[in-house]
């Protein structure tokens, strides 16, 4: 059954015609769908941006002695499991039925981080202030609520950093009990990232990443009403 509900969910995507999903049971369905972590509109739009920049042709092919490149969207899905759910690479490779190492799961994920990273500039960003109708729109939602010139919360977000040099360990646990580092993360009201801040060691609070978080001191000299005790 497992052999059926993985091959059956990559079968499904890469020939619409023969919809052999239809065919496995209504629980490995959903189980299936809930692993996919993202919804098929989105998995698609990833799949054209990917395409349409040529990056696809970076890690397809064929290796040296002309065999066939493992398929991209299999190699895709594992690096969004591994990125939703801090799944091993052993197990993401027994998900593909062993068709895929964990090593080249690995080297792809990192790869594809990488890509994503390069984009970041498309999706994270802070609203023109010189735009006066982009302003308004990030700002409405919070005006309504009577929080008049907010465009944005500001939180915390810590990741661990389980080899954490030792040496290094007594400056990366702060309020949390284990080595991590942190950083400032800015959303609207429509959860759209505006900024997310440098890195900081864990053991620095709240209050000092506000006081060098570069976004925060923009609005500061903006003079937006914001202001930092």
């Amino acid at each position: 059954l497992p052999y059926v509900e993985s091959t059956c969910g990559i079968f499904r995507m890469w020939s619409p015609h023969v919809d052999l999903f239809s065919l496995v049971m209504p629980y490995l369905q959903k189980r299936w769908l809930r692993r996919f972590r993202v919804p098929i509109d989105i998995f698609d739009s990833l799949m054209s941006l990917f395409e349409d920049k040529g990056w696809v042709d970076e890690v397809s092919g064929r290796d040296a002695v002309g065999r066939p490149a493992k398929h991209f969207e299999l190699k895709l899905m594992g690096a969004l499991r591994f990125l939703g759910c801090g799944e091993v690479f052993d197990t993401i490779s027994e998900c593909c039925d062993d068709m895929i190492s964990e090593e080249l799961l690995r080297k792809f994920t990192l790869w594809f981080c990488r890509k994503m990273h390069s984009l970041k500039d498309d999706y994270i960003r802070v609203p023109d202030p010189t735009k006066i109708v982009e302003m308004e729109a990030c700002m409405k939602p919070y005006s309504d609520a009577g929080l008049d010139g907010c465009i944005g919360s500001v939180d915390g977000v810590a990741v661990a950093w389980s080899n954490a040099p030792a040496t290094l360990k007594s400056s990366m646990i702060g309020k949390v009990s284990y080595p991590h580092v942190g950083f400032n993360c800015v959303t609207n009201h429509v959860r759209r990232i505006l900024s997310v801040s440098q890195v900081f060691a864990g053991g620095h609070n709240d209050l000092t990443k506000i006081h060098y978080d570069t976004f925060c001191n923009q609005v500061i000299e903006l003079g937006l009403g914001f202001r930092v005790p």
